[in-house]
């Protein structure tokens, strides 16, 4: 079950983030331990949880941007405008419920939200995160391009740009 992430969540949401970032060193980049920070964008369109027997397993933003380099990237491939992207980001599962198929609905879920706004869903993997990628291009997510984000003190990671893709019209069946 899916639903929009409360101030109540916040813990569960952190403490799974810490764990998925010992485990997998997602995020690369953690200024200061701030995993709130890392969870609360006050620009984001919204935010979501994932639940499993009432508890809180998984999480996915919708933001607005992300790092320039990003967001040049994506607008021009896409074609479009930087103003008509929404970034799905924070997306992550903790270990524990990893394969019980949490991570697609919230990547679904995120990705229609963004057209529901009338934007181009678009999110960034840093290239280490094969199980990310392949969560991403099993659902038919198309790689862009990679760009370089240049954290503090010298520190560089690589990021794949993905963009949704396009939306199946009402009424049409596929395959």
């Amino acid at each position: 079950m899916l639903r929009p992430r409360s101030e109540v969540d916040l813990a569960a949401c952190e403490a799974i983030a810490r764990e998925v970032h010992a485990l997998d060193g997602y995020p690369p980049y953690m200024p200061d331990d701030d995993f709130r920070g890392f969870l609360v964008a006050r620009d984001a369109f919204g935010a979501w949880v994932a639940l499993l027997e009432g508890a809180v397993v998984g999480h996915v933003a919708l933001h607005r941007r992300s790092t320039r380099a990003v967001m040049a990237l994506a607008a021009s491939a896409v074609g479009v405008s930087e103003t008509q992207l929404a970034v799905v980001a924070r997306l992550f599962v903790g270990p524990g419920a990893r394969g019980s198929g949490v991570g697609r609905p919230l990547l679904d879920h995120a990705r229609d939200e963004a057209r529901a706004r009338g934007l181009v869903p678009i999110l960034d993997v840093w290239t280490e995160l094969g199980s990310a990628i392949a969560l991403y291009e099993s659902a038919g997510w198309e790689r862009l391009g990679t760009v370089t984000f240049e954290a503090p003190a010298g520190r560089r990671f690589d990021e794949d740009v993905y963009v949704a893709p396009p939306a199946v019209p009402p009424n049409h069946s596929v395959g």
